[in-house]
């Protein structure tokens, strides 16, 4: 059994006000009516949207960074900070390199200059949590072997490339093997919507590019 709290003339009071004002304005009630159910709507994106990313950092927050540990460096570590590190790696930690510098790129099909952001990772180690995917499928050791690199779509997009063809990145001249999907750690590099690359420490040295900052995971 339910009991109303509300006298039930409040009611009737209220749906003769709400009847009068739909027959003066019909449009002002209408606009009304939407603006409370686009609130409405709102305020149910904002949940759904708070308990995912809940949901996401209690199961994977790992794969944010893809490592239990991630320090960022603007300079490579001194011997005495890999000192100070290695009773850990005594204990059985592993330690990974990741560069991340800007560069820009060109191609045959499009010789003006693209700015990019590039990442340098030694795919025999990284990423220790999650997966690099890719389009085609490869491993990323295979895909960043030779003189081959990884992109991503809108780099391709950007100037009419596709896997198989070739970029120009600082001296080098670098393969694409694949496009890039998905990568678990993107989120705690640099927040940018720049097309981006991702090579070896190998290539990177052929590139000749300069070094801006480091991450150590």
């Amino acid at each position: 059994m339910t009991f109303s709290l509300i006298p039930a003339r409040f009611w009737r009071a209220a749906a003769r006000i709400a009847w009068r004002d739909l027959r003066s304005s019909p449009r002002r009630a209408l606009a009304a009516t939407l603006a409370v159910a686009v609130g409405v709507a709102a305020v149910g994106a904002v949940r759904a949207l708070a308990a995912e990313m809940r949901s996401k950092v209690r199961g994977n927050a790992r794969e944010w960074i893809a490592a239990d540990l991630y320090v960022k460096l603007t300079d490579l570590p001194s011997d005495e900070e890999m000192a100070a590190l290695a009773p850990l790696f005594r204990q059985g930690a592993t330690q990974t390199l990741v560069t991340e510098l800007y560069g820009m790129v060109s191609a045959d099909q499009v010789p003006d200059p693209a700015l990019t952001f590039v990442k340098v990772v030694d795919p025999d180690r990284y990423p220790f949590y999650g997966t690099v995917v890719l389009r085609p499928a490869l491993p990323l050791r295979d895909a960043l072997s030779g003189d081959s690199v990884v992109v991503s779509r809108n780099l391709l997009e950007e100037m009419k490339l596709q896997a198989g063809d070739v970029l120009h990145l600082g001296k080098g001249r670098f393969r694409i093997a694949a496009m890039i999907v998905a990568e678990p750690d993107w989120s705690a590099g640099f927040s940018t919507a720049l097309p981006r690359v991702l090579l070896s420490p190998e290539n990177f040295q052929r590139a000749g590019l300069a070094l801006q900052g480091e991450g150590v995971h």
